[in-house]
């Protein structure tokens, strides 16, 4: 026997609440382009390194990058239990001189805003809380189809997500930014500002509408 419930109000989702304003005001404490001054072009990496992050792909999509650019280099942040093995593909591949582990870290805004773009390889995200925390320290991102990621990088006249495990479509993305100084200027500043206006809320604001979810049941 089953039985049938009604709501009584339409469901609200809430995205997970990251206060942007902490992040936009904080100040990094380092420089990710001085501690690797060889580097023209330094792309991160944020994830948990695990089946479902797909960091494996970011490193074929920097062995694509690396024909045509040989002094970029990527920076991954994260540990867990494929480390090994991508270390091993990074040796595998000879990028040895141009990605670095440096493993899981507490402070990872100054990571986001001082590398010259975000990349999110994942093969599904619920959410895609790096993405959102790099653009909203202004920092240029590409991201599979995953979690938010079209809600936070399409526009009508650009768009910067792939299809999930299309390398190729990253690396055109990518050679875009690293070409040309003024896409990168234009999504920090117009960009990255309008995208997170919506994940835009306080604390107390955010608890209220929580709270509202439960008093209308």
């Amino acid at each position: 026997q089953t039985t049938n419930y009604k709501l009584k109000t339409a469901p609200l989702v809430l995205p997970i609440f990251t206060d942007i304003k902490k992040i936009q005001e904080t100040n990094p404490i380092f420089d990710l382009k001085q501690k690797y001054p060889d580097w023209h072009f330094i792309i991160l990496v944020v994830a948990r390194l695990s089946y479902e992050k797909n960091v494996s792909e970011a490193l074929d999509i920097m062995s694509g990058l690396m024909r045509n650019y040989p002094r970029i280099g990527m920076v991954i942040v994260g540990d867990g239990p494929l480390k090994e093995s991508l270390k091993s593909k990074v040796k595998s591949q000879k990028l040895e001189n141009n990605v670095v582990f440096e493993g899981r870290q507490e402070d990872v805004i100054s990571y986001y805003k001082t590398a010259h773009l975000f990349i999110q390889t994942s093969l599904y995200e619920g959410f895609g809380l790096a993405l959102l925390e790099a653009v909203a320290s202004g920092c240029p991102a590409v991201s599979s189809d995953v979690g938010i990621a079209k809600e936070l990088l399409s526009y009508p006249d650009q768009q910067f997500v792939c299809p999930v495990g299309d390398t190729e479509c990253f690396v055109g993305l990518i050679s875009r930014f690293i070409e040309d100084n003024r896409l990168r200027e234009l999504f920090s500043l117009d960009i990255a500002p309008i995208a997170i206006g919506q994940f835009t809320q306080s604390k107390e604001a955010y608890l209220k509408a929580y709270k509202e979810t439960f008093n209308s049941l």
